[in-house]
C-alpha cells in the first residue's frame, strides 16, 4: 500500500487517481473533513493552474466523507446549562448570588452580559454599551439602540425583549441602587451608574 508521505515527492502529472484515493482514505481515517478539504483544494489547484485533462483529484460524491453540519447556536438543553452557570440567584433574597461568583472567581457583570447576549440576540457592541435610559419597560419591554450594524439599510432601532432577557435586567436592577457590595452598584454621580453592564475600568 502506498504510504501517505510517498506522494509528496511525486510530480503532480505523475499522480494517478488510485494514488490520491489511497491518500484520501489515509487522511480521512483521522479527519474526514480534512480529507474532503484536501480533495477540493487539489482538484481546484489542478483546474486553475495545471489545466490538463484527466484531473486525478476528481472524486465521485459517493466516495466523499459525510460531514456533520455544525450548528453555531445552542440547543435548548445547552442554553439552559450555560445560563445556569452565568446567572445564579440567591433564593433567600431573590438577588444575584454574590458568593457564587466570588467563589468561582467570576465577574457577575460579564456573566450577565453574556446571558443577555444569549437571550436577546443583540450584538456584543450593542449590548455592552446599553444605558438604563435605553431600556423601555412596560407591557412589552424593549431596548432602543442608537444605531445598528444595518442602520443604513434599516431604520429599526427599537427591539422587543424576551422573558429571559428581561429577567437578567431585573436581577441587575435589584442591585444597582441599593447594594454597595454589588459589581453593578455605583454612586448616582458616577457615570458608570448609567450603564446596564458597567465597566470597572470606565
Amino acid at each position: 500500500m502506498l504510504r501517505a508521505d510517498d506522494i509528496q515527492y511525486k510530480k503532480l502529472s505523475s499522480i494517478t487517481p488510485k494514488m490520491f484515493k489511497n491518500l484520501f482514505q489515509i487522511v480521512g481515517s483521522k479527519s474526514p473533513t480534512t480529507a474532503n478539504r484536501l480533495q477540493n483544494y487539489l482538484r481546484k489547484f489542478w483546474n486553475d493552474y495545471v489545466k490538463e485533462a484527466d484531473n486525478p483529484f476528481l472524486m465521485k460524491k459517493k466516495f466523499m466523507y459525510d460531514e456533520n453540519v455544525y450548528l453555531d447556536f445552542l440547543d435548548p438543553t445547552e442554553l439552559k446549562r450555560v445560563m445556569k452557570v452565568l446567572v445564579q440567584v440567591d433564593q433567600r433574597t431573590g438577588r444575584l448570588n454574590n458568593d457564587y461568583y466570588i467563589k468561582r472567581k467570576l465577574n457577575p457583570v460579564s456573566c450577565c452580559l453574556l446571558a443577555f447576549l444569549l437571550t436577546s440576540g443583540r450584538r456584543t457592541e450593542e449590548a455592552s454599551s446599553l444605558t438604563w435610559n435605553q431600556y423601555l419597560k412596560g407591557d412589552e419591554p424593549r431596548v432602543r439602540l442608537f444605531k445598528t450594524k444595518t442602520s443604513k439599510k434599516n431604520n429599526k432601532v427599537v427591539f422587543s425583549l424576551g422573558d429571559d432577557a428581561v429577567k437578567v435586567l431585573n436581577l441587575i436592577l435589584k442591585d444597582r441602587l441599593n447594594n454597595p457590595k454589588s459589581k453593578f452598584y455605583f454612586p448616582v454621580n458616577d457615570p458608570r451608574n448609567s450603564y446596564i453592564f458597567p465597566s470597572k475600568d470606565y
